[in-house]
Formats: structure tokens, C-alpha cells, sequence
């Protein structure tokens, strides 16, 4: 249950990667989190989204979900 995606972040192959972090959640550490956050402002195709809710955000927070991803999702295939 642990993946370890730094790598994947890191680089721009496979395009464009949108994370969502639940702020009331301690799935993802913090040093981590300020390491998400530092990567999404240095590189484009990472994008870091904050969403009040613990780990469960999409019981917690469908509508936040729903938004984010009709803002991120291609609306041409």
C-alpha cells in the first residue's frame, strides 16, 4: 500500500500529473508535502491541489473533486 512516485513526478514523461493532497490527512507526511508543493511550482506538468478533508476526499468532498477534475480533465481526446 506505499508507492513511491518521486520518480514519476519528477520527470515529464507521460505528461501532465495533477495531485491532490487531503490537508486533514496524515497519509502524506509533511516534509513530503512541502516537497510536492515546491515541485509544482518549479515544474508545469506537476500540478498540487489542497482540498479540506481527510483521506477519504472523495466521500468527504466529492464536490471539490468533481470540480478539480472537470478543470484538469482534456476536453478533446
Amino acid at each position: 500500500y506505499q508507492t513511491d512516485a518521486w520518480e514519476v513526478l519528477d520527470s515529464d514523461v507521460g505528461g501532465p500529473v495533477e495531485v491532490v493532497v487531503a490537508t486533514r490527512s496524515d497519509s502524506l507526511h509533511a516534509s513530503d508535502r512541502d516537497r510536492l508543493r515546491k515541485m509544482a511550482s518549479e515544474r508545469e506538468h506537476v500540478g498540487c491541489h489542497d482540498i479540506d478533508s481527510g483521506h477519504w476526499v472523495h466521500v468527504e468532498r466529492p464536490d471539490r473533486l468533481v470540480e478539480l477534475l472537470a478543470e484538469h480533465l482534456p476536453t478533446q481526446v
